[in-house]
């Protein structure tokens, strides 16, 4: 079976995956605390395939973060034991050495099933004011500028990881 597609059909399905990345990146915007988020849109959606490589960003990404999540989401697609992900997992991380270079910038990312099949990942680097460290731009050092976060399920198929979820909640200023 030929599986070419024709040259309509295919900007038809690239339009409606960057819609659906656009429909990600207003929910951020809409439901965002942070005027860094919600105003200057300090933030970068995007989906990858199942090895991370990157498909489709928000038709507004942030440059600065774009590049750079690009790469940091596939090497940590990499780093994942992809027989263990299941529907409804999240991870968070804002190791500065693998995406954006700060820690204020903060990456959670999702496998995508189709059936029991994984298809893809879906992303998002957004910068949080306040993540607990010195607030000043003349910090020497990864410590002063606040909590790290290796890699860490968020969500466990769907149920939230409270450990973490309280970590976080006691090293930033503004918890909720």
């Amino acid at each position: 079976m030929d599986c070419a597609l024709d040259p309509v059909t295919v900007e038809i399905l690239w339009r409606r995956l960057i819609s659906i990345v656009d429909e990600a990146d207003a929910a951020v915007a809409r439901t965002a605390f942070s005027s860094l988020l919600r105003d200057a849109h300090d933030y970068t959606c995007m989906f990858t395939d199942k090895h991370g490589r990157e498909l489709a960003q928000g038709s507004l990404a942030t440059p600065g973060q774009a590049g750079a999540m690009a790469l940091g989401v596939k090497k940590i697609v990499q780093r994942l034991d992809i027989s263990s992900l299941r529907p409804g997992d999240v991870f968070i991380t804002n190791d500065p050495w693998t995406l954006a270079g700060h820690l204020n910038d903060i990456c959670v990312m999702s496998p995508i099933f189709m059936e029991d099949f994984l298809v893809g990942f879906t992303a998002c680097v957004f910068h949080h004011a306040d993540i607990g460290g010195r607030v000043s731009s003349g910090n020497h050092d990864i410590y002063e500028d606040g909590l790290f976060i290796p890699l860490l399920k968020l969500y466990e198929a769907g149920k939230p990881n409270e450990a973490v979820l309280e970590m976080i909640r006691w090293n930033v200023r503004t918890p909720d």
